[in-house]
């Protein structure tokens, strides 16, 4: 079992099957862990490094709230493309020894709709279109809605009312007491401020004897141009076609091999000796919300969302309910591609590679196996705060092998974990590691 030294790892239950997407072919490695025992939470510091994640919880107004980080290992020849349904990253580059150079960094993605005031998707976030047109298209979060008679302030940026004649309202926009923009506003017209994230919509007016009370939404806004460069990016620059968004690095060559383009890290992960491919690591993160309609709603891996809606004769707000392998939770935080294995036997005589966190004390399926390790594992060996990796065969199955994450103590085992998350395992039949703090680790041997 080759294991490169970027390896994804998958802890969850206390037995869990996952599927390793890597550069390198693995016979889709079984990962074991109690998940009674603290193995688990240092196993879980994998979980976030190296695989996909999918958080969901209920905000105030009863949506559903998701943060997703998705993670791909990609492996490449002169360029790749990831596509994920409407949003498509390329990258193209050039190998030197045992670097690259980056020639082109693009992402595009095409909006569900460009009609103002629908809600969209864009680069894993929600938002809603404030403005389009052929050469612009203006997107939005709502920060704020309220009403005033006078002015009002959000962070540091205050709006003054100057003057309302014939439907039209005049205003002064001011940052810490400097105006930093000037215009007029018809009911119902969005302007984006001039030189700052925040848009303003003139959403309703109120109109009781002499006074008059103005209704406004506050979103932070974000602004694409076709020529120009992206808002706070000086060196992406933005291309419209008709509802796509293209954002193209102008200096890709000057990328380093790790680079943060938009919500994707880009890594490069290893470039291949004997072989002509490059492997990158690729994270994409994104945060957005559903509104959900009654009924149940599949996120896969038996995780549901089921929403009931009010009924307007009874007094109480509609309701989302979060549930994983039919358990009611009030968050629920997946690790994609999981699936519980029961039966220990059937699991060591798989032909699957398997990786088991813990040693014999810890971990029933690493006991079953311990006279065949290398080195036994006890209280005394390795010794306080250290921990050995070792590689050995399957007893019960010789198609497959065997990694061990086991340390004498439990700071041995995190040990083995924080030596694996930081890339300093390669393979080797056997490692000795010691603990020294949970930002570094020294290899004994």
């Amino acid at each position: 079992m080759n294991l490169p030294k970027y390896m994804a790892v998958l802890v969850l239950t206390i037995m869990v099957m996952a599927p390793i997407s890597m550069g390198y072919s693995l016979n889709s490695p079984l990962i074991v862990v109690n998940k009674d025992k603290v193995d688990a939470d240092y196993a879980n510091m994998l979980l976030d490094s190296y695989y996909s994640k999918r958080e969901l919880s209920v905000t105030d107004d009863k949506k559903l709230k998701v943060l997703e980080t998705l993670i791909y290992f990609v492996p490449a020849i002169d360029e790749f493309e990831l596509t994920d349904n409407t949003e498509v990253l390329e990258v193209s580059f050039k190998r030197e020894g045992s670097n690259v150079i980056y020639k082109d960094v693009e992402y595009k993605e095409t909006l569900e709709s460009d009609d103002v005031g629908d809600e969209v998707s864009f680069m894993g976030s929600s938002y809603t279109v404030l403005e389009s047109d052929s050469d612009k298209i203006v997107l939005g979060n709502l920060i704020n809605d309220t009403s005033c008679s006078d002015s009002f302030t959000v962070d540091d940026i205050t709006v003054k009312l100057l003057a309302f004649s014939k439907g039209e309202l005049m205003v002064d926009v001011l940052r810490n007491g400097k105006r930093v923009d000037n215009f007029k506003l018809f009911q119902d017209d969005v302007r984006k401020v001039k030189g700052e994230d925040i848009a303003l919509k003139y959403d309703d007016i109120l109109e009781a004897d002499d006074k008059k009370v103005f209704f406004f939404n506050v979103y932070r806004s974000y602004e694409f141009v076709k020529g120009d460069d992206l808002e706070g990016y000086s060196d992406i620059r933005v291309d419209i076609d008709g509802k796509t968004i293209e954002l193209e690095h102008r200096n890709a060559d000057e990328l380093p091999k790790n680079f943060k383009f938009l919500n994707y890290n880009i890594e490069l992960a290893d470039v291949g000796s004997n072989t002509s491919e490059t492997f990158f690591k690729i994270i994409k993160n994104a945060d957005y919300t559903i509104d959900l309609e009654e009924g149940s709603k599949s996120f896969g891996n038996n995780v549901f969302a089921v929403k009931i809606e009010n009924d307007k004769e009874d007094d109480w707000d509609d309701q989302i309910f979060l549930y994983k392998n039919n358990k009611l939770m009030e968050k629920v935080v997946d690790f994609q591609g999981s699936v519980n294995i029961i039966d220990q036997d059937e699991l060591l005589m798989s032909s699957a590679d398997l990786i088991l966190v813990g040693g014999p004390v810890a971990n029933q399926a690493t006991a079953k196996i311990e006279n065949g390790l290398i080195f036994k594992v006890s209280n005394e060996n390795p010794g306080e705060n250290k921990g050995i990796i070792q590689k050995v065969t399957n007893p019960f199955n010789k198609n497959s092998e065997i990694l061990v994450l086991a340390g004498s103590d439990k700071l041995g085992t995190k040990a083995c974990v924080l030596a694996m998350k930081k890339g300093l395992y390669n393979g080797e039949s056997t490692m000795t590691v010691e603990y020294v703090n949970d930002d570094t680790v020294k290899v004994l041997n």
